[in-house]
């Protein structure tokens, strides 16, 4: 394992140093974390892809480990995918403030996510995300048009708060069947108007 990772570290690192385009498209980035140094790696990896603002940023952490990821944010990026990270407490103010141009975001089974504040997020999914600090879960994006939301039973007990200004063409909600009836309650709009959708689904599992 030790002798193969190597030889993907000095692929990874030789490729990027190499890189001389004063840009990258997309940086995507699965790992499975199996001791200190993959981490110290994978953390020099993401660093330098940053350094090249791509329009594109993928993370991915395929095991069950404590991974936080060290700056995330270009002023550039489109679109951001993170899955199985620890988030910074300060996440969602981060993402207006340095990721000016975000539309669409992807947060799955992220750990330590409270919300987030972005002006121009159109598309948004949080899939299994939790926090051991928030009891309710804070989403400003004024034009957002699409969201996907499916929340684990035991976080956010006093439910979602979602301020958007913008129609949404689509929306949906998956909650455990015993949650339902309480947390649909708490799905609210900070303006304390209806949520108006093109297409709004409210599933159980």
């Amino acid at each position: 394992m030790r002798t193969m990772w190597g030889k993907m570290e000095n692929f990874t690192t030789n490729l990027l140093m190499r890189h001389r385009a004063p840009r990258l498209g997309a940086f995507r980035l699965h790992t499975g974390l199996t001791s200190v140094i993959c981490r110290r790696d994978v953390d020099r990896w993401i660093r330098r892809a940053i350094e090249y603002c791509p329009v594109e940023l993928e993370i991915t952490v395929l095991l069950s480990v404590s991974y936080q990821p060290p700056k995330l944010f270009s002023c550039h990026l489109k679109r951001l995918v993170l899955s199985g990270v620890y988030l910074e407490h300060n996440f969602g103010e981060q993402l207006r403030s340095e990721c000016r141009v975000l539309e669409d975001l992807v947060l799955w089974e992220c750990r330590e996510f409270s919300g987030l504040h972005s002006d121009t997020l159109k598309k948004l999914v949080v899939h299994s995300c939790s926090s051991r600090v928030a009891d309710k879960l804070v989403i400003r994006a004024p034009s957002l048009a699409s969201l996907r939301l499916e929340l684990p039973f035991y976080t956010y007990k006093n439910g979602v708060l979602l301020d958007t200004e913008k129609f949404l063409i689509e929306a949906s909600i998956s909650l455990t069947s015993d949650q339902l009836s309480r947390r649909g309650e708490a799905i609210l709009l900070a303006s304390g108007q209806p949520i108006q959708c093109d297409e709004l689904g409210v599933e159980k599992f």
